[in-house]
Formats: C-alpha cells, sequence, structure tokens
C-alpha cells in the first residue's frame, strides 16, 4: 500500500523527477537500495565539467545603400538647372534615356536596345551610333590598353555598405586607370564644373571602388557628357577632343 502510494505521489506532483529533504519521505524500495562504484573510462581521468563559452551573437552588417541614394543623403536636393533642348534623342527623356545611352555605350546592338524600349527609329539608331562613335573615337578612349563596362559593386565607404555600377574602367597607356561616368542630360559649358560638384560623392565612391579592383594603381574620375562629348577629370575639367 506504501508503494502504490508513494508511486502515485510521484507520478501526479512530480511527474519529471523531485527532491526529497527529509529522510522519512524516501520511499522505502528506494532508502533499500545501495548505491554501487560507478566506474567512469580512462578517457574521463582527470576531466572536469567544463561549461562550452557562449557564442557571440554575430554584428550587424550596415544596412546596404545604393550610390544615388548615398549621394543625396550627403548633399540633399540637387540644384535645379534650366531645360535646355537634347541635341541627341530629343523625345525621350530622363532616366528612359539614360538607360537607353547606358546600354548603347555598354556595347549592345543599338536596334535591339531601342526596340526593347519601344523607342527604335532610324534617327534614334543614327543618333545612339553618332554617341557611342563619338565617345570611342574621343581622346581619352584612344589613351585606352582595356576597358571594362558596367562593373558592379559593394564597397565600404565612411562606413557605410555602397552598392552600384561603374559605367566604365578603363587602363590607360600610362598605367592608371580612368573611372568613368556617363550623363545624358543636356548641360552647357557653363554647368560642366557645377555638374562635376553635384556629382562628387558618387565619384568618390566609385573611385573607392576601383582601387579595390586594380589595387596599388592610381585611379581618377571622369564624368562623360554624352550630349556634347565634353569629359571632366576630377577635380579640374578639360576637354576631350574628337
Amino acid at each position: 500500500m506504501r508503494r502504490r502510494t508513494a508511486a502515485r505521489y510521484r507520478e501526479r506532483e512530480f511527474p519529471y523527477g523531485y527532491f526529497l529533504s527529509k529522510p522519512e519521505q524516501i520511499p522505502a524500495e528506494v532508502s533499500e537500495k545501495v548505491v554501487g562504484r560507478i566506474d567512469l573510462s580512462e578517457e574521463f581521468t582527470g576531466v572536469h565539467g567544463t561549461r562550452p563559452d557562449p557564442v557571440p551573437e554575430p554584428e550587424a552588417r550596415p544596412a546596404l545603400v545604393t550610390v544615388s541614394a548615398f549621394e543625396k543623403e550627403k548633399r540633399g536636393k540637387a540644384p535645379a538647372r534650366a531645360a535646355r533642348e537634347s541635341r541627341y534623342l530629343p523625345g525621350i527623356s530622363g532616366e528612359r534615356k539614360g538607360t537607353i545611352v547606358h546600354e548603347v555605350l555598354r556595347g549592345r546592338d543599338i536596334r535591339t536596345v531601342l526596340e526593347e524600349f519601344g523607342e527604335y527609329s532610324d534617327e534614334n539608331a543614327r543618333q545612339c551610333k553618332e554617341i557611342r562613335e563619338k565617345f570611342f573615337s574621343s581622346d581619352l578612349m584612344k589613351r585606352a590598353k582595356r576597358s571594362f563596362a558596367e562593373l558592379a559593386f559593394v564597397v565600404t565607404y565612411e562606413g557605410r555598405q555602397i552598392s552600384g555600377k561603374i559605367d566604365r574602367l578603363a587602363e590607360l597607356d600610362d598605367g592608371s586607370w580612368a573611372v568613368i561616368d556617363y550623363k545624358s542630360e543636356a548641360v552647357g559649358p557653363e554647368e560642366y564644373a557645377a555638374v562635376a560638384e553635384e556629382y562628387r560623392v558618387s565619384m568618390a565612391v566609385y573611385c573607392e571602388a576601383a582601387k579595390g579592383l586594380v589595387a596599388g594603381k592610381k585611379v581618377a574620375g571622369f564624368l562623360w557628357f554624352t550630349e556634347t562629348g565634353h569629359c571632366t577629370h576630377d577635380p579640374r575639367p578639360r576637354m576631350c577632343k574628337v
């Protein structure tokens, strides 16, 4: 009767084990047992119980931002410029025009690019061809031994993780490298310096990314204005003859 009562008590009140602090509470079947010697294998000789070191929480990675977003954050709102009539692709504006020009200068088939955007015409194709020929026949590109287009990157700059694409990275005849950023908006000669300053932050990021690709080499930044065939060398503007 005593054994059954003790068992029921254990199952009801302490189903997962329990501690008894008073000797009279120990059930008879337990109190009569003698615990024998426990022999450990030799591999445990001299080993003490240890607690594993806590695994540190992984450090949170900085949020990834685009070059454009980082630039806007640093400079604020871009200054307004007077509207000008475009010399090339005048019926296409903004980001749409910029993407078409980038794809053409990347080396893709002109007709294919224009058809993808629903902008194909013989005149638009002629103008795109002229933009490309003017760029690759410029003084700057004549100095290029080799070049690479649309290089994607992620770089740490001023403690931030920044992603973007370098429009073109060219190795020049003196062993230095040129980071070339295309600008398809219509601007006048008097605005070149102001536009170069407007994109100063993004150019600094592009050059930092390029340094990681061509370690130990000199890197300089250039803006190429597709409307006029003008390029600015950071920080001093100069004309690239065509």
